[in-house]
């Protein structure tokens, strides 16, 4: 049995398992079954496979950063995507916004590029570096003792 056709095996038995509820309930759930029909969409590849996984499971954790750093700087609530869609457009470097836009193809159509994934993954491990930066130029709200 081929690699894509096990990955596709296991995509349909992992969706198979989990019912409507439960499946919107988990959002990580959700996005392994994303990420392994974004495996099975691809030629046999580990290092490609490997990266689609990371650009899908980025996107959860840089959309709340990005919200949390919002609220933490006074600004008006925004859902996570807004939030990390507009903190990218503050920062103003290219490659954060087609990481951003990457994020979205991969988990929708499951399917990028071959010379895509690289770029994207580093260029994502910029942009949680850069929103890091961002936070720990936030004021200090402790008192000292």
């Amino acid at each position: 049995m081929s690699r894509i056709p096990l990955a596709v095996l296991a995509a349909v038995f992992t969706a198979s398992c989990l019912d409507a509820a439960s499946a919107s309930a988990d959002v990580v759930l959700d996005w392994n079954v994303i990420a392994l029909k974004t495996t099975a969409a691809a030629p046999f590849n580990p290092p490609l496979e490997t990266r689609n996984v990371a650009i899908v499971h980025a996107a959860s954790p840089l959309r709340s950063a990005a919200a949390t750093l919002r609220e933490l700087e006074g600004r008006p609530r925004l859902s996570a995507r807004e939030s990390l869609d507009q903190m990218v457009q503050e920062l103003g470097d290219a490659r954060f916004t087609d990481a951003v836009a990457q994020i979205s193809t991969a988990r929708e159509s499951g399917v990028l590029p071959p010379d895509v994934p690289r770029q994207t993954v580093l260029a994502l491990i910029e942009l949680a570096s850069a929103l890091h930066e961002r936070a720990l130029k936030l004021p200090s709200h402790h008192e000292s003792v």
